[in-house]
């Protein structure tokens, strides 16, 4: 159930799977909660994982922490593990008895082994308050798309016992990502490749191994980026579903094939930088990416975009980091891309009176608080005159504190509004993601998979 009113979007979306774009955050943000503090005073306890390498300000020493906790009249506590301990820390937890109030579900109702059971067991069943009409007493967890709550897969054995946690992307997957000034000067500006043979010729025409600058690169468990050559080729999102009910997995589709043979070929013609399977994560690649060790690498949109975007025009002399736009396969082929689930996350409650789920699901409720509000600046800047400022024409300009004070909190890794395209001191960055969304939605395939539960793939 969308919200009506707040501000207006520079770029408006073009329907449910599309983003409004937003040129600069709201100025002037209107207070979107009108009712009384949803807390009672009590603490609430969250886990989840980290999704920042920044460590935040502890609550004594984090006003925009303790302007949210007085805001929401409770005591939040989270518990933010890092991305490697986060499944040990979760495994603990789920084998004991001393749950948290908020567990955050990486990967959703896949993500984790046994989760069907743990939830028919510890969790709360939340089908009673946001069921029907029951989601009107908290529109902004209404207002999160119907895709996001299948694809996480919020609903097990006929219950919903999870909140899906929006992703910053979007329904975009992910892409080549160019080096756009060398492309520029090399291929031809703005030029992109009619076919896959002509994608080739493009990469080795920037291929310079002896200048110590190879076309493309990529890292460890990437498999030189495979899923983006299978989406080319036209195989499967992962998986296909047959009219006969039947699924058909990625791998076994002739297209493929076809992407594993034609990229098996660019790795044997020299355009791979030779650390391609070395190289320890995408933090790494990524920095090698923009410092011009390669000129092409597959990446997802979103906040992976806006970093290199940035990182790249911090460079002296600046370059231009991209998305390429989407191409065929081949002369007259349809052009494929894969949607993105647009969401990698799921919220739970523990069990609990009433009177308690009450209490959590209004906490959620405003977290997930509109974009362009002043409860989303709180948690999107921080404090005000601390943690940001706002420049000359009344925009929020974020301070050295606003990244340990807010980001690194984790506040939009618990419950988000729906995504929209902003980036923080990247104006440019919302009418190249509509745009893109335009040209990449019409051709988006789905992963006819998600939000349904396999054990195997559970377990596995």
């Amino acid at each position: 159930i969308a919200l009506q009113g707040g501000p207006k979007p520079d770029f408006p979306a073009l329907g449910p799977l599309y983003e409004d774009g937003f040129t600069y955050f709201p100025t002037n943000p209107a207070k979107s909660w009108a009712k009384a503090p949803p807390g009672s005073g009590s603490a609430v306890q969250v886990f989840v994982g980290a999704t920042r390498p920044a460590v935040a300000n502890a609550l004594d020493q984090n006003p925009a922490w303790q302007q949210i906790n007085k805001a929401l009249n409770a005591t939040v506590q989270i518990n933010r593990p890092t991305a490697a301990d986060y499944p040990t820390k979760l495994a603990t937890l789920m084998a004991g008895d001393d749950l948290p109030d908020v567990l955050v579900f990486t990967g959703g109702l896949n993500g984790t082994a046994n989760l069907p059971q743990f939830l028919q067991q510890s969790m709360a069943d939340l089908t009673p308050f946001l069921s029907g009409d029951n989601a009107r007493n908290y529109p902004n967890l209404a207002a999160l798309p119907t895709f996001l709550w299948k694809n996480t897969g919020c609903v097990s054995n006929g219950q919903l016992f999870m909140v899906p946690v929006a992703g910053a992307t979007g329904r975009l997957g992910s892409t080549f990502m160019i080096n756009q000034t060398d492309w520029d000067a090399d291929v031809g500006k703005g030029y992109v490749p009619k076919n896959s043979d002509d994608f080739k010729r493009t990469l080795q025409a920037l291929n310079k191994p002896s200048a110590g600058r190879y076309a493309a690169g990529s890292w460890t468990g990437q498999a030189y980026g495979i899923s983006q050559y299978a989406s080319l080729f036209g195989a499967p999102n992962n998986w296909a579903l047959g009219g006969d009910g039947k699924l058909t997995k990625d791998f076994e589709a002739p297209q493929y094939k076809e992407a594993v043979g034609y990229l098996r070929d660019l790795v044997a013609s020299g355009v791979y930088h030779p650390d391609s399977l070395s190289i320890s994560d995408n933090a790494a690649g990524g920095s090698q990416f923009v410092a011009g060790k390669f000129d092409m690498i597959v990446a997802g949109f979103g906040g992976t975009w806006q970093q290199e975007w940035v990182r790249g025009l911090s460079l002296k002399p600046p370059k231009l980091i991209q998305p390429l736009p989407p191409f065929p396969a081949h002369d007259g082929q349809k052009i494929t891309t894969y949607f993105g689930a647009g969401s990698t996350s799921a919220t739970g409650l523990k069990k609990a009176s009433d009177a308690r789920l009450k209490e959590l699901l209004g906490i959620l409720d405003w977290l997930a608080s509109p974009f362009g509000s002043q409860e989303d600046l709180l948690m999107t800047y921080g404090a005000a005159n601390v943690d940001y400022t706002l420049d000359q024409d009344g925009h929020p300009a974020p301070t050295t504190k606003s990244n340990a004070d807010a980001a690194a909190l984790n506040w939009k890794t618990i419950v988000v509004h729906p995504s929209v395209a902003n980036a923080v001191g990247l104006p440019e960055f919302a009418k190249a993601t509509v745009d893109l969304e335009h040209a990449i939605i019409p051709n988006g395939l789905d992963d006819p998979t998600w939000g349904v539960l396999s054990p195997t793939n559970n377990s596995k």
